[in-house]
């Protein structure tokens, strides 16, 4: 990630979840518009088209109905028809799985400075790699855009077709060596906060790469990551999150 990074520096896990359901374009519109950064998923329909969807069953946060989905394998037009968001506490609608274009064009227009954090869910051709790296740009966002994954491989066939593409990998479950990260000329890594600590954040920055912590949702566990220095922090909840920070 660059030296100007996200401010605030929230970043909303899949839009958030105070005014609409996660991963809808509402959701991440209306959270570009507070100045706060996103991040989402990118999968592909069985027709190329990019959408944006946690898992191939299009279970989180969706109702597609009694019919079984893979999204891989579903065409954008079928998949539009069956699926839609459930409703949540601030917002009974029930809204179509966004494309990465709409969403994208949605956040430019909302915000000039909110910030696109792109998991790439899938492993594609590359081709199809080549043209996903280069939807930011058409939105003015090629500049506000972290492409990131699970995978080291596939942050590594990110970086053969654009090797100035901000990459950022996400660390779950054990900690992987800050040495081993830096080796793969990322800018960030997303360590999940439960595996995290101050000393491993340290040696994280120390390599030369910035931190995000995720998801962090609850007051106690804000008062104790703070602390460790941390560039970002991805919740569910960024205005609660902004508000704990202002009055702390």
């Amino acid at each position: 990630m660059p030296a100007d990074l996200p401010n605030p520096p929230i970043l909303a896990h899949r839009g958030g979840f105070e005014r609409h359901q996660l991963e809808t374009l509402q959701a991440m519109e209306d959270a570009a518009r507070r100045g706060f950064a996103i991040e989402t998923d990118v999968r592909y329909t069985s027709d190329g088209v990019a959408v944006l969807v946690h898992d191939e069953a299009a279970t989180k946060g969706l109702d597609c109905g009694d019919k079984e989905v893979q999204v891989s394998k579903t065409t954008w037009a079928d998949l539009r028809e069956q699926c839609r968001s459930k409703p949540v506490a601030g917002d009974d609608k029930r809204y179509q799985i966004p494309t990465l274009d709409a969403t994208l064009e949605a956040i430019a227009a909302a915000s000039p400075t909110a910030w696109a954090f792109l998991e790439i869910k899938t492993d594609e051709s590359e081709a199809k790699l080549k043209a996903l790296l280069a939807t930011p740009a058409k939105y003015g966002l090629s500049e506000r855009t972290v492409w990131t994954a699970f995978s080291r491989d596939r942050l590594a066939r990110t970086a053969t077709v654009d090797k100035d593409s901000r990459r950022m990998l996400f660390v779950s479950k054990q900690v992987v060596k800050a040495s081993t990260i830096a080796k793969d000329g990322l800018r960030g890594v997303a360590v999940e906060h439960s595996i995290a600590s101050a000393e491993y954040v340290k040696s994280l920055q120390a390599a030369g790469l910035r931190v995000v912590l995720w998801t962090v949702n609850d007051a106690a566990a804000w008062a104790e990551v703070t602390t460790w220095g941390a560039e970002l922090l991805m919740t569910d909840t960024p205005e609660k999150y902004q508000q704990w920070l202002a009055n702390r």
